[in-house]
C-alpha cells in the first residue's frame, strides 16, 4: 500500500527520533544522511525545527563559529563533552549505513553500556545479523586533541581471556556472543587525529594487544567520506529511476 507523504513524514520523524534517543545528540548533516540521503539537507533541518517546536528536541548552538552545522539534542542534558559525543555519532551513522548498504538485519545498538563492567565500559554496542553469522562491534571513539592516550586495549584484552576461560569451563553462551558458533568481537576504534593519531593508537596496538579479537582503526575523515559517497549513490539511484545514468561503483 502507496504511503501518503504525510504518513511517510510521520514515520521518518519517529526514525530521527530514535537515532537521537539512541545516540544523545546529533548534528543536522547526520540527521541528513540518516533518514533523507539524496534528498537536500534543508529538508532535514526543517524536520528537526519542527520537532522542536512541538518540544521533541532541543537545538544546541554550533560548536564553534567555523561550524556550519547545529547540533541537535534528545533532551535538555546536555553532554558535557559535545565533540566527543558528536563524533560518536559519526561512528553510529556510519555503522547505520554500512548496515543498509550490506542488507544487515537484527540490528541492535547501546549507547556506553555498563552490562560488560568491571572490564569495559565502551563508548557504543551494536550487533547485527549477517547472511550467515552475527557481527558484534564495541565501538570506541577517541580525540586527538584531547592529548589522553588510548588506553582500552588491555581492557578488551581481559574481556577476551575472560571468554575464552569460560569456553574452556564449558560456559558458552552469554546474551550477546554464543562462543559455541565460534562468534568473536571487533573493536571499532575511530580517531579524529587523521594519520598522525591513526599511526599512534597503531603502535600501542601492536604492543598491547594479546589476544585473538580483531581491532579495525579508522580516522574519523574515512567514515565522514564513506558516509558521503553512499548519500551521492544514493542521488544516483533515484536519479536511475528516472531514467538518469548509472549508479557509480566505489
Amino acid at each position: 500500500m502507496n504511503q501518503t507523504n504525510h504518513t511517510k513524514g510521520y514515520y521518518r520523524d519517529l526514525r530521527v527520533l530514535t537515532h537521537l534517543e539512541r545516540c544523545i545528540c546529533l548534528n543536522t548533516t547526520q540527521i541528513h544522511l540518516l533518514e533523507f540521503q539524496g534528498l537536500s539537507i534543508e529538508m532535514a533541518h526543517r524536520c528537526c525545527r519542527r520537532l522542536e517546536k512541538k518540544h521533541r528536541i532541543k537545538r544546541g548552538d554550533r560548536i564553534s563559529f567555523l561550524e556550519k552545522d547545529y547540533f541537535w539534542l534528545f533532551d535538555e542534558k546536555k553532554p558535557k563533552n559535545i565533540e566527543h559525543t558528536l563524533g560518536k555519532s559519526w561512528v553510529y551513522t556510519f555503522i547505520i549505513l554500512n548496515s543498509r548498504a550490506s542488507n544487515y538485519t537484527n540490528l541492535s545498538f547501546e549507547n556506553e553500556p555498563t552490562q560488560f563492567l568491571p572490564i569495559i565500559k565502551p563508548d557504543q554496542f551494536i550487533t547485527f545479523d549477517t547472511f550467515n553469522d552475527k557481527k558484534i562491534y564495541f565501538n570506541e571513539f577517541t580525540r586527538y586533541e584531547s592529548g589522553n592516550e588510548f588506553k582500552k586495549i588491555k581492557q578488551y584484552n581481559a574481556l577476551a581471556e575472560k571468554l575464552i576461560k569460560d569456553k574452556y569451563q564449558g560456559i558458552s553462551t552469554y546474551w550477546w556472543i554464543d562462543l559455541s558458533k565460534n562468534q568473536t568481537f571487533v573493536v571499532l576504534i575511530v580517531t579524529d587525529g587523521g594519520d598522525t593519531a591513526k599511526n599512534k593508537i597503531q603502535k600501542i596496538i601492536d604492543k598491547d594487544k594479546a589476544f585473538p579479537y580483531s581491532i579495525e582503526l579508522l580516522t574519523l575523515d574515512k567514515i565522514k567520506n564513506f558516509c558521503l559517497k553512499l548519500h551521492l549513490a544514493k542521488k544516483e539511484e533515484l536519479k536511475c529511476s528516472q531514467g538518469f545514468k548509472q549508479l557509480p561503483r566505489f
